[in-house]
């Protein structure tokens, strides 16, 4: 055991009747529930029968906002309706506390069942304590899951030795929005190469548009252009010695390059990106602010709705840097899925369950209700849906991989480092050297922690 988890274990008793009391239960009939956090009992039977009588799974999730919250809620009670010897007690939380909240639990005797989950150091944490279930062997055998998965998308859940530790729920990519009336104005197409797309971002400085809408207020999303650039422009032998934690180094000079890229793209946004909500400059570009946003494609429904539907718009993908020594051929973006606890002690039912949730009848259901994906082949009706998921779903279905959020990859410390000091690197008052150097060394505390 880690000394981190160490401690987590002695916190665990001190802080149990604090999550107990987290939030108001919600009940399965709709009802909201008025805390950051709660539990939703679900069952396909009457509240009568005794609880002893039936199996009962325990389910954690990060959805705390309607319509996510809702419709997991929904597709959990066709589950059950199928499945009536079975209660489920769901427990949920917004998603900046989750991941505190999830390690707490996990290091408990009493984890959840099954548990929302980001691929990379997010999961390996439990990975190397043995907390999580290795779905390798399942799926070797589950006929129906090798059908129906893109299996190149499930690779962020797999380790080097072969085990799998999750199934995808949901998929996101990181593309760039653009007003497509702004690029006409201009004579601006989507550009294909970094420099096309600097090019852009001069026309329209030039005239007087802000190129690029961007809010780091959350801190999150400058690390989504970290990953990318570090992606890009580092090898990938390189990363794979630095972001695991106990080897990493972060001494290539590559990383100072990553940098100067993000410094030149970062002259054409806001001044004030570091004080605004990533959600305040979607809306900014929602609304004809700018010429472009860097978006998740599940923010796709968001923009609709910040743009009352009016906003002409498109998408494309990181533009390719030639000469970079990076693959070049993937999409930044991840897999958000669930996994299973070793210490779970109906297995099966939770295979079952898990299999559902993740699987094309939900992905069917997810892309006409809430304009998600899942890693399910067919998922998508193409005769009804809107061009845009369509364009998505293609870009998705066809990626070589995808390339993990950086924060998520790389151990907590160096996350840390991501989120706490990249503001002073993008308004100028630390030098990338500098900023280089926290990293540098977070990794070598990280490697300390680790025994490396």
């Amino acid at each position: 055991m880690t000394k981190k988890m160490a401690l987590i274990m002695a916190l665990i008793m001190a802080l149990s009747l604090t999550f107990t009391a987290c939030g108001s239960p919600a009940v399965p009939d709709g009802s909201s529930d008025p805390g950051g956090a709660g539990q939703t009992p679900a069952s396909s039977e009457p509240a009568a029968q005794a609880d002893g009588d039936k199996i009962v799974l325990d389910v954690m999730h990060r959805f705390s906002d309607e319509p996510f919250k809702g419709f997991f809620e929904s597709i959990t009670q066709d589950w059950l309706q199928k499945n009536p010897d079975t209660e489920i007690n769901m427990t949920f939380t917004a998603t900046d506390p989750y991941a505190e909240k999830l390690t707490i639990l996990m290091a408990s005797n009493d984890p959840p069942d099954v548990f929302f989950s980001f691929p990379g150091e997010f999961l390996n944490k439990f990975v190397r304590e043995g907390l999580v279930y290795d779905l390798a062997e399942e799926y070797e055998k589950n006929t129906a899951w090798q059908e129906n998965y893109n299996s190149a998308l499930l690779e962020p859940f797999r380790t080097e030795d072969g085990a799998l530790y999750g199934l995808d729920y949901d998929l996101t990519v990181k593309l760039f929005f653009y007003n497509i009336d702004i690029f006409n104005e201009y004579g601006l197409t989507p550009p294909k190469t970094w420099n096309e797309l600097i090019h852009i971002c001069e026309v329209l400085q030039s005239n007087g548009v802000l190129p690029i809408s961007e809010g780091d207020a959350d801190q999150w999303p400058a690390t989504h252009l970290l990953a990318i650039l570090f992606h890009v422009m580092v090898p990938q032998e390189v990363r794979d010695v630095d972001y695991n934690p106990t080897s990493g180094e972060w001494t290539d000079p590559a990383y100072l390059d990553a940098l100067a890229k993000y410094t030149e793209l970062a002259q054409y946004m806001n001044d004030d990106m570091v004080s605004i909500t990533h959600g305040v400059a979607r809306m900014d570009f929602a609304t004809g602010g700018s010429g472009m946003a860097f978006l998740e494609s599940i923010e796709i429904t968001n923009v609709e709705e910040d743009s009352g539907g009016n906003l002409n718009y498109g998408m494309f993908k990181f533009p390719t840097i030639p000469g970079a020594p990076g693959d070049q051929d993937m999409l930044l973006g991840s897999p958000e899925g669930f996994s299973m606890s070793s210490k779970c002690e109906h297995p099966e039912k939770a295979l079952d369950y898990l299999g559902y949730i993740t699987g094309p009848e939900v992905g069917k259901r997810m892309s006409s209700e809430i304009g998600w994906f899942n890693a399910s082949k067919g998922s998508l009706d193409k005769a009804t849906a809107p061009q845009m998921l369509s364009d998505v779903y293609d870009l998705l279905m066809g990626t070589k991989g995808l390339v993990n959020w950086i924060d998520n990859e790389c151990h907590t410390l160096l996350r840390d480092v991501f989120y706490s000091r990249t503001q002073e690197f993008l308004n100028g008052t630390m030098s990338a050297e500098e900023y280089m150097g926290l990293i540098q060394a977070a990794a070598a505390e990280a490697k300390t922690e680790m025994g490396g």
